[in-house]
């Protein structure tokens, strides 16, 4: 398996807010969709007390690291150390194991670096490949005022996914992937049919799908993050503001 796609030799080199590809800069998607406000994090922050909460933000950022590493690692069928790790950790592993299975994963490509030149913004894909949707860790949706599980991937097809290990989903989770996908089929001529979304928390996974139809139509959100990001930022056609300040 490869676990590349061919986008040609680029210099890529990644900053905390930007990515310089071949010389070019490119906002990252991530720093973008943080012009978001997070008023349910503030709040907690606020009550919580900004050091502790930093410290518990501090912990759980490294938790999603090394559960991303290990996730790749696993995808790629290289040996783990899961001992070395603690239990929350070693139990989404062992979760992902199944769960890998059932939803029938076969990467294409793993931590695919994607960008676009026409809105010049860049991002790592977690995921691209074949997926079934895995019916059990699906959660559930309101269809016709009942609360059922909804597969919207019922044959094996091409998807983007993304692995999260926060305590909810989140909609702008979508917006992320929605750039990805546009970035993927400006640089590529694979067509994906939609993407999921893999919460790993607790020794559990739930599972959330949208098809690529229904996460385009909130890409205009996404592109008005994106202008708020270059206003607030003064880059992009707001650079002549610099001159003003």
């Amino acid at each position: 398996m490869s676990n590349k796609i061919n986008l040609g030799n680029h210099q890529i080199f990644v900053y905390p807010n930007r990515y310089q590809i071949d010389g070019e800069s490119y906002h990252r998607v991530t720093a973008v969709l943080g012009v978001i406000a997070k008023h349910r994090l503030r709040n907690w922050m606020g009550k919580t007390g900004y050091a502790k909460a930093q410290k518990i933000l501090d912990t759980r950022q490294a938790i999603g690291t090394h559960v991303h590493k290990l996730i790749e690692c696993t995808l790629k069928s290289e040996s783990i150390n899961l001992g070395a790790y603690e239990k929350e950790i070693q139990d989404d592993l062992i979760e992902f194991n199944r769960f890998k299975d059932v939803a029938k994963l076969k990467p294409m490509s793993l931590e695919l670096n994607l960008w676009s030149k026409k809105y010049k913004y860049a991002g790592t894909g977690d995921y691209l490949g074949k997926y079934i949707s895995p019916e059990e860790y699906l959660v559930t949706e309101i269809i016709n005022h009942k609360r059922v599980k909804n597969p919207k991937f019922t044959k094996s097809s091409i998807v983007i996914g993304d692995w999260k290990t926060g305590k909810d989903f989140y909609p702008t989770y979508w917006l992320q992937v929605g750039a990805y996908i546009v970035a993927l089929e400006e640089l590529t001529s694979i067509k994906v049919k939609g993407a999921f979304i893999a919460r790993l928390r607790d020794g559990k996974i739930y599972v959330k799908e949208k098809t690529k139809e229904e996460i385009m139509k909130e890409f205009p959100a996404f592109l008005a993050a994106l202008e708020l990001y270059e206003w607030r930022y003064k880059t992009g056609k707001y650079s002549f503001l610099k001159k003003r300040d």
